[in-house]
């Protein structure tokens, strides 16, 4: 019975053949839909920081119509003819109080149609004359107010509008026309200009929804990665705990085995009174965590399981060996200078030979 039970406790702990753990696919770097997983909290508070183009190209739309309704009202400000020019900077004032007076008339008269009054200061002009005096008249008006109707004001004059027959009441009709022209031109503009400001909100604010939610989407999709990150670091931890466990099994089986070999010397232990006391007491390599190795003094059966490191102090990890289920062989150092700096020679007592430790 004793041939067969290593083999029975290997197949039963191992199965015929242990599954070899397939390599995990590296993790995209961005969902399906073009949102990118973000590998760490830091990395994902800067995803979340970043600027959004669209939301900057929006904003700034937005801000250019900032300026459009002063600039409206300086330009109605502007087109308005003041009736003085006490506190105003030309075109200012009304045309009839200059081309109605009296120096003007005669300078007229004298310089356009080459007549001179029959008595000095007379307000006298000739019917081609008059009719000269009225073009000129006409087209000052319109270069004062560009913004009147012109052909408007002409179909009132052809009605027989009785305003059309006095200078002062005429230009009056061409300010009324030039300043509705004005207003009605600013609200227009400004009817425009909140149009346009609705849509650029509009856009602004849609393109705000959509960073909210592709922000949304980067926080779950660094939530589901994490997630799946943390399940697979549990699964490798299970199944490196199995195999652990099979094998301690392994190494419980041999140690049964080589105690039946080693007779007596089984039971050889140095005094307990002058042992250290072991960080966790071991048969062999197989029942220490994977790195470990079970130290044990000349010809004992028991030991104590400690981490194997290079000359330098970094862990290496070893797989357990068949070997430490015998009897200890003896150390690998007798004093302190034998083993590298920074270690010591740790020996059991009543034991020449003992182990480099740090």
């Amino acid at each position: 019975m004793r041939a067969f039970l290593f083999p029975a406790v290997l197949m039963f702990t191992l199965g015929c053949q242990r599954p070899q753990a397939q390599a995990a696919s590296p993790r995209p770097a961005m969902t399906p839909d073009g949102i990118p997983i973000a590998r760490s909290y830091g990395e994902l508070m800067a995803l979340l920081d970043a600027p959004d183009p669209e939301v900057q190209r929006a904003e700034a739309a937005l801000d250019e119509l900032d300026g459009r309704p002063d600039a409206l009202l300086r330009e109605l400000k502007n087109s308005k003819v003041p009736a003085t020019c006490a506190e105003a900077q030309p075109p200012c004032g009304r045309l009839v109080g200059t081309v109605f007076s009296d120096a003007f008339l005669v300078q007229f008269a004298k310089e356009e149609c080459g007549e001179k009054p029959k008595k000095p200061g007379q307000r006298w002009l000739s019917d081609a004359c008059v009719e000269k005096y009225v073009g000129v008249f006409v087209a000052a008006l319109k270069a004062r107010y560009p913004l009147a109707d012109a052909d408007a004001l002409a179909a009132r004059c052809r009605a027989q509008d009785p305003a059309c027959n006095v200078m002062w009441e005429y230009e009056f009709m061409w300010l009324e026309s030039h300043d509705t022209a004005a207003r009605h031109r600013f609200d227009v503009g400004l009817q425009e200009l909140r149009r346009e400001q609705e849509l650029r909100f509009d856009a602004a604010r849609g393109a705000r929804a959509a960073r909210l939610e592709r922000r949304q989407r980067m926080i779950d999709a660094f939530t589901a990665d994490l997630q799946q990150r943390q399940d697979l670091a549990a699964q490798e931890a299970e199944e490196a705990e199995r195999g652990r466990r099979a094998l301690a099994t392994m190494g419980a089986a041999f140690t049964a085995m080589s105690q039946n070999m080693a007779g007596s010397r089984a039971n050889y232990a140095p005094p307990p009174s002058h042992a250290p006391p072991p960080v966790r007491g071991c048969a062999s390599d197989f029942e220490c965590m994977y790195g470990s190795k079970c130290l044990k003094g000349f010809g004992q059966m028991q030991g104590a399981c400690a981490q194997a490191v290079d000359q330098l102090g970094v862990p290496t990890f070893a797989p357990p060996s068949t070997e430490s289920v015998m009897p200890g062989q003896g150390g690998d150092c007798s004093f302190d200078t034998e083993c590298s700096i920074g270690f010591r020679c740790l020996k059991p007592p009543a034991q020449l030979r003992g182990f480099c430790v740090k």
